[in-house]
């Protein structure tokens, strides 16, 4: 790791104080505020197989976090020459009735874009919105369990994606994710919206070839449903939004996830389907 990488990454650290959403920083001293001041070693949080082995790493001091904070280790994987994904601090809480093991990342490169400030402000946004329904549920339940990890999908020299990835464990399991895309040449968040060509109806054309996928699978399968199994799939899910999760898998093909409950019973987890449709593909204007 260069010297002014290193030297980047120190300054990040003084100026988090700045940085970090008051909100934020708060919501973690309320779950961590009875943690023993010892540090802790971070659990590997439960979907680490598409990460890179871990190179360097060296510890982070927050001076706007409460001193109970156990600080983890920053392990950054090297992912190529352009972006790389940071666990810039880790948090765990593990008592009677709360289990808790968060990872906190950050993308960050040698030339910072708007982009990527505004991703990593998102990141922490979404993760204080998770912890906000954690209290919630928490007041409601006896127990609850909650982890949030990330992993790397794609970086290539055009490419850029990080998949957050929380479990909440209550009465059931829930498995919730979300992808954030760069693109690597103007550091630019994209969107799903951003993919295509202007004027083409992407949303119609992927719902259409969804819900084809999803009739297919039903015939193939009578163990596989979608909703509850009494209504038709037309009439019950008919959009598409144009920040819908979605990433594109090794061989390059788009793909469309959904989280547990989101198109289907419980019994369904988090299906995905991968595009096939070559009109999807004449319209792309990026790639992977």
């Amino acid at each position: 790791m260069s010297d002014r990488f290193e030297e980047r990454l120190r300054k990040m650290a003084e100026q988090e104080k700045n940085y970090v959403p008051e909100s934020f920083s708060s919501r973690i001293d309320q779950v961590l505020e009875e943690l023993p001041r010892t540090r802790r070693k971070s659990v590997p949080f439960f979907r680490t197989t598409g990460l890179a082995a871990a190179a360097v790493a060296f510890l982070i001091l927050l001076p706007n976090l409460n001193e109970k904070t156990a600080y983890a280790m920053s392990e950054i994987p090297i992912l190529g020459p352009f972006f790389e994904a940071v666990t810039f601090r880790s948090y765990e809480k593990h008592e009677e009735n709360q289990d808790i093991s968060i990872q906190i990342p950050e993308i960050v490169t040698e030339d910072e874009t708007e982009g990527i400030k505004e991703t990593n402000a998102r990141i922490q946004g979404y993760i204080t919105k998770l912890m906000d329904e954690f209290y919630t549920d928490l007041n409601a339940n006896s127990y609850l369990q909650m982890q949030v990890g990330y992993q790397v999908i794609t970086s290539t020299d055009q490419w850029f994606t990080l998949d957050v990835e929380a479990e909440i464990v209550m009465a059931s399991s829930t498995n919730i994710r979300k992808f954030y895309h760069i693109y690597v040449p103007t550091g630019e968040i994209m969107e799903l919206s951003d993919l295509f060509r202007e004027g083409f109806d992407y949303k119609q054309v992927i719902l259409d070839e969804i819900k084809e996928q999803m009739r297919e699978n039903m015939k193939e399968d009578p163990n596989i449903s979608y909703w509850n199994g009494e209504k038709d799939i037309v009439q019950e899910f008919d959009l598409i939004a144009e920040d819908h999760n979605f990433y594109f898998n090794e061989e390059g093909k788009l793909v469309i996830p959904f989280d547990d409950y989101e198109v289907g019973p419980g019994s369904m987890g988090s299906p995905e389907f991968i595009l096939e449709s070559p009109e999807i593909y004449q319209n792309l204007i990026v790639q992977p």
